[in-house]
């Protein structure tokens, strides 16, 4: 790394990535090492990552600002180490309760904690889906007893592609993302429907997260960055030297907190984990394709509307956002072929809605694709990949340390975020206890 002409910045930690893991990693490792000074850097022009959430007329969300309770516990838990703060009891009262199913140009109403099951099954395809349920079950539950021999979705269904059990089970797998259950694993399947039948909460999180950033006792301690791409970084003579759009900064550890494909693109090859480089070689996220939507006002829509008829759901995102969400396999521009399709299928489903909801008639539309939007793919042939990657204790050391969704074996990615953050502060802060 060429970096004569710069003026080198030195921490103990330098944190990359401020999305919801990397702020609650800053944030852990300042609580736990009172004597630590940490940077912590992204590209965006604020914190949040996926989980943003649109803020004024220019700004655009991507319906992925939701976390489980086991999140919220993390940032709980966060908030009780700090002398009189307490979380906000507000952080819970976003709780993602209501659904609807729009088919034939009408609304079926359900509860969300009911569409991951039976009721879910039978509000998509009818009696004859509830009848035919038990048989999705007995596959998915079977996965967790024999993980070794586990064989993929159409391998273990033995009733054809128009049973209508799995035709509603096809439906609630996009919304779960997954893009196609016949390569996917069962017990991917049945992780995923468990993550979002356990009740998610949704957004905006930006004060919360700031707050996280600025308590009193990390003052002069915790330096933020945004706006502030990192270009390169490689470990040179016992230091981490990270050279990014603002400069040049050192440190004695570096905590990742992106998916490993982003992290590769500036990560020195000679330095990365091998489970790392391979999940980020040999395997592939999952991508969603959005149209957001501004409108004057959004009055009685329930959290979620499905619109099973082009597999696009539909989420408020703010008072006067929707985004409109197409599940596909991973793509990185808006000109492929698979993203224009979906592009087709949300103006249609958007069009669907509008002509049953006069009122939400958009003002002003954006077009995005999130190429890392889940960050296991499902498919079975993929999952011996994430397995090795459950092996933490190769690739997480006390000098460099891995975080977030994609770091862990489990399709809950809440449960990959929490069990990788904790094993990667605690490695870290050995090398910062030791000095």
């Amino acid at each position: 790394m060429d970096t004569s002409a710069d003026q080198e910045q030195s921490f103990d930690i330098i944190v990359a990535g401020a999305g919801v893991t990397g702020i609650l990693a800053a944030n852990r490792l300042c609580q736990s090492l009172p004597d630590a000074k940490v940077l912590l850097l992204d590209k965006a022009p604020r914190p949040g990552g996926r989980a943003m959430s649109p803020k004024g007329e220019d700004d655009w969300g991507y319906g992925l600002n939701f976390v489980s309770k086991k999140v919220l516990n993390f940032i709980e838990h966060s908030y009780s180490l700090e002398p009189d703060l307490s979380m906000p009891e507000s952080a819970y009262e976003h709780k993602l309760a209501t659904g609807s199913i729009l088919a034939a140009g009408k609304f079926q109403d359900i509860e969300l904690a009911d569409c991951f099951n039976a009721k879910g099954a039978k509000a998509l395809a009818g009696n004859a889906a509830v009848k035919e349920w038990p048989k999705v079950e007995s596959i998915l539950s079977a996965s967790k007893e024999n993980e070794k021999s586990e064989v993929s979705f159409s391998k273990a269904w033995k009733d054809g592609k128009k049973n209508p059990a799995v035709i509603a089970l096809r439906h609630l797998s996009t919304f779960c993302g997954m893009s196609d259950i016949w390569k996917s694993s069962p017990l991917a399947i049945q992780e995923r429907l468990e993550y979002f039948e356990s009740g998610l909460y949704s957004g905006p999180w930006e004060d919360l997260l700031s707050e996280l950033l600025s308590f009193p006792s990390l003052e002069d301690r915790l330096e933020s960055h945004f706006s502030c791409r990192i270009i390169e970084a490689a470990y040179e003579e016992n230091s981490w030297r990270v050279l990014t759009e603002k400069g040049l900064f050192s440190a004695k550890a570096l905590m990742v907190a992106q998916a490993p494909w982003h992290a590769v693109e500036w990560l020195d090859r000679k330095d990365c984990p091998i489970p790392v480089l391979q999940l980020a070689m040999k395997s592939k996220p999952t991508s969603i394709v959005t149209l957001s939507t501004k409108h004057e006002s959004i009055q009685n829509l329930p959290d979620l509307v499905y619109i099973p008829a082009e597999e696009v759901q539909v989420l408020k995102v703010s008072d006067t956002s929707l985004c409109y969400q197409a599940t596909i396999d991973f793509e990185t521009t808006l000109n492929a072929p698979a993203v224009v399709k979906a592009i087709k299928r949300l103006k249609r489903a958007r069009k669907k809605l509008e002509a049953v909801r006069e009122d939400l008639k958009s003002t002003r539309e954006h077009i995005a694709l999130v190429p890392i939007a889940w960050s296991h793919s499902a498919y079975l042939s993929e999952r011996k990949i994430v397995e090795k990657l459950a092996e933490e204790s190769k690739f997480q050391s006390p000098k460099l340390g891995f975080c977030g969704d994609s770091y862990g074996d489990n399709y809950s990615p809440d449960v990959n975020l929490v069990k990788s953050l904790t094993t990667a502060c605690t490695a870290i802060s050995e090398i910062h206890r030791s000095t």
